[in-house]
């Protein structure tokens, strides 16, 4: 039995040569065709890829399905696990999800890990197809997603249309099946405005999936104009109703400090979600932080989730609750008082190198596990400062002509929108320059319009959509100045 999965999986390295006249490359699957005579699963993964995707051979579905199969009949995950998407796109063979189901789990007993997520995704199929053939609406929407997430030809043209039927019996998840067909482009052509309205509709049914999606458009200005509030009313409306992923996304737009919505508010909505879904370690670990965010801090309850988010596999968690009970064994010994926030603590940690013995206290094997995540931190910033450097190079080539040239900015009066700061913790490093912006009498504004003064971009993160949206301001005779972040810095003395 192999285990060379992302090979058969993905096309294996190629072997061949180039055209001389055209210098296309041509496969030669000579050794695979010898590996496959002579009994070698592995290379009859290899053939079948290269049959499903025409590579060396005209493309044939049927022939990669057959290669696949002999492959998988002699206990080989790769192929068993290729047999199992097979037969759930109905691609080379006819469709069939038990047979899909039948297939994944050999390919799981054998090791393969993505049959495991697969599985999931299948779960039920047989009986959901079957009852959105009898009309069930309800149905025609979870066989319309699970269409979706095993693509072919045929696939995404029923899904389509069982969206549609959905939607015609008033179903809100049907909504959200074909606002996602519309706004990536399955089936039908992209389109983001059809997709919002769909969304927009469906939310307006109590769907939460589609709360969550048109929440997204408004906060993107994917199909309708950006609106922050209106971000934040659609998501909160999702989270009320238990929903997880909504209740972890206000949790963790709440870092900055900014958010309209109380923490006491946010464990509402986490807890529910938690009943609903009490294996989901994100719910668990953001319980944990919004009982360490309340005034004052609620430690005991905060240490029971994360306990609860470690044992779902959240190392975080573990630690996270090991750091807590050291703060109790230090107030105990009468080392720090017993009021000290959690801020406090982690300063008081770092000032006297404990931080490490507080992650350990109660749970030992953790140090390997912090030196992991060190490491990986650090590769992690490494590899992301060389990709912001990349954009910012290519961003600069595109857009680089309209970017005002030694500006004079002018802060005072002035409404500013920003572009390219990314990340939370991007705009926590800029706390105080916003904050003496607002001094000198500037504004922040989330969306571009013809009322706003100037854009400014931070290049290693900055996108398209604001630029073009000023571009078009200025061609209707709007006086709207497209600046870098580090002239703004400048501009402030704060550079």
């Amino acid at each position: 039995m192999s285990n060379s999965n992302d090979e058969g999986r993905i096309i294996g390295f190629k072997m061949g040569y180039k055209d001389p006249v055209t210098g296309e490359f041509k496969r030669d699957l000579f050794w695979e065709r010898m590996g496959a005579q002579s009994g070698d699963p592995e290379a009859m993964v290899k053939l079948g890829v290269a049959y499903l995707q025409g590579d060396g051979v005209e493309r044939d579905p049927v022939k990669g399905v057959e290669y696949f199969r002999q492959a998988a009949e002699l206990d080989e995950p790769v192929a068993q696990y290729n047999m199992g998407i097979q037969c759930a796109r109905g691609e080379g063979i006819r469709r069939d999800f038990a047979a899909a189901i039948a297939w994944m789990e050999k390919a799981r007993d054998n090791g393969d890990e993505d049959a495991v997520k697969s599985l999931e995704t299948l779960e039920n199929a047989p009986e959901i197809e079957k009852k959105a053939y009898e009309g069930d609406a309800e149905a025609q929407a979870r066989f319309s997603t699970l269409l979706g997430n095993f693509p072919s030809e045929a696939n995404i043209r029923e899904s389509v249309e069982m969206a549609e039927r959905s939607v015609e019996q008033g179903c809100p998840r049907g909504y959200f099946a074909l606002g996602s067909r519309y706004m990536y482009g399955m089936g039908v052509e992209k389109d983001e405005v059809k997709a919002a309205a769909i969304y927009k509709k469906g939310a307006e049914l109590g769907n939460p999936d589609c709360q969550v999606r048109y929440a997204g458009c408004l906060r993107e200005g994917e199909g309708v104009p950006q609106d922050y509030n209106g971000f934040i009313e659609w998501v909160e409306k999702a989270a009320a109703q238990g929903f997880a992923k909504a209740a972890v996304g206000l949790s963790l737009e709440s870092k900055d400090g900014t958010l309209p919505i109380s923490n006491e508010k946010l464990i509402e909505y986490l807890l529910k979600a938690a009943e609903l879904e009490p294996d989901n370690a994100d719910v668990a670990q953001h319980l944990g932080i919004q009982y360490i965010n309340l005034e004052p801090s609620d430690f005991e309850r905060s240490i029971y989730w994360y306990d609860r988010a470690g044992e779902l596999g959240q190392e975080i968690g573990k630690v996270m609750a090991s750091v807590y009970r050291y703060r109790q064994k230090l107030i105990d010994e009468g080392t720090v008082p017993g009021n000290i926030g959690a801020v406090e603590l982690f300063e008081f940690l770092q000032e006297n190198n404990l931080l490490r013995d507080a992650a350990e206290y109660s749970n030992p094997d953790k140090a390997e596990w912090l030196h992991e995540q060190k490491e990986q931190v650090t590769e992690f910033q490494q590899q992301r400062d060389a990709e912001n450097q990349q954009h910012a190079s290519e961003w600069l080539r595109q857009y680089g002509q309209y970017v005002e040239k030694d500006p004079q900015i002018v802060i005072s009066g002035s409404k500013f929108v920003f572009t390219g700061i990314t990340t939370i913790a991007d705009k926590e490093a800029l706390a105080d320059e916003f904050e003496r912006m607002k001094e000198l009498g500037g504004e922040e504004k989330s969306a571009v319009s013809g009322k706003i003064d100037y854009l400014v971009c931070d290049p290693r993160g900055a996108g398209e959509s604001k630029v073009k949206k000023v571009l078009e301001l200025r061609a209707k005779g709007k006086n709207v100045k497209i600046i870098l972040l580090e002239d703004f810095l400048k501009a402030l003395g704060m550079d």
